[in-house]
């Protein structure tokens, strides 16, 4: 097992204020009717619905609707796995429509990114769930997943470390969060054959959280007992990641890590030194932290984890 390697993560409210100078996204005021008509007569196609393919191996999830650039990094990432040979029916994506005040905030690129999402499935815990589930049933080779959103640290509202997952504003009428937990995601994953060969890459603050928490009873709660996997995580357990902005393109871990991984272009996944793309992304955030003056004490360090032989 190999790891790479900031004060506790700030509390969760139910109003789920997120890390404070680093991705936040203060719960937004009920939205007028007009700005909601915005979103639902807007640029976004409806989720996909059928099954998911039979011959699916990657699942990239943007599960945070309050900023573009999560959205930005799926269809990245998609775009680099169909350029390496996959084909697009062995990728399923997923997103959150935005609510009307993030939209607007983030309208341009938002915009851009719309026409692109047709096929795309809704992002939610249930949806992920349900996918690993069929593809346990197919026991593909190999299995990569991508998420990107914002991240919490266990508080007293919520018992453990998380991947914030929204909900669709104009199914619920007002934001609501839904979460990624380290047992439940652990729990699906082993469904899929010990053979299946499993790589994470988890964009989020406090991502570390999944491999590595030291304490009781988060420890015991890991995907380390995962067999075959391999984890790289955007942050420490006890740090926040940076780039969650209305004016940033992508986050720091996300850009960071694709450019590594362009490295290892036309490669499929296993034949993939994914130790070396961590290595080369963990450089590549140190400098975008350096370079906009994050304190040592607040910066992300990324992790990786691997069970594998």
């Amino acid at each position: 097992m190999r790891f790479f390697s900031f004060k506790p993560g700030p509390l969760l409210l139910l109003a789920l204020t997120l890390l404070t100078g680093a991705c936040s996204t203060p719960a937004p005021p009920n939205q007028p009717e007009s700005l909601t008509a915005t979103v639902r007569n807007g640029p976004f196609p409806p989720y996909e619905t059928g099954a998911l393919p039979p011959k699916t191996k990657i699942l990239l999830l943007a599960g945070g609707s309050t900023l573009a650039n999560f959205l930005q990094e799926v269809l990245d990432q998609r775009s680099f796995w169909i350029r390496s040979g996959y084909r697009p029916s062995e990728i399923a994506c997923y997103y959150v429509r935005p609510d009307a005040r993030h939209y607007l905030e983030d309208k341009e690129q938002f915009d851009d990114l719309a026409p692109h999402v047709r096929g795309f499935y809704q992002a939610n815990p249930e949806q992920l769930y349900a996918h690993l589930s069929q593809l346990a049933a197919e026991a593909p080779p190999h299995f990569y997943l991508y998420t990107t959103s914002h991240g919490v640290a266990p508080s007293e509202e919520l018992d453990d470390y998380a991947l914030v997952y929204d909900a669709d504003p104009l199914e619920f009428g007002t934001k609501v969060h839904s979460f990624i937990r380290p047992a439940e995601l652990r729990n699906a994953l082993n469904r899929l054959p010990a053979a299946t060969s499993k790589t994470l890459v988890l964009q989020g603050c406090h991502a570390g959280g999944f491999v590595e928490a030291r304490v009781e009873p988060y420890r015991s709660r890991t995907l380390r007992n995962v067999p075959n996997l391999c984890v790289l995580a955007a942050s420490r357990h006890d740090r926040t990641s940076f780039g969650c902005g209305a004016t940033d393109e992508s986050t720091y871990y996300g850009s960071a890590y694709l450019a590594a991984l362009r490295e290892h272009k036309n490669q499929r996944i296993p034949q993939i030194d994914f130790e070396e793309v961590a290595n080369a992304a963990v450089d590549r955030v140190e400098w975008m932290e350096q370079t906009h003056h994050v304190p040592f004490d607040k910066r992300s360090l990324p992790q990786f984890y691997t069970n594998r032989p």
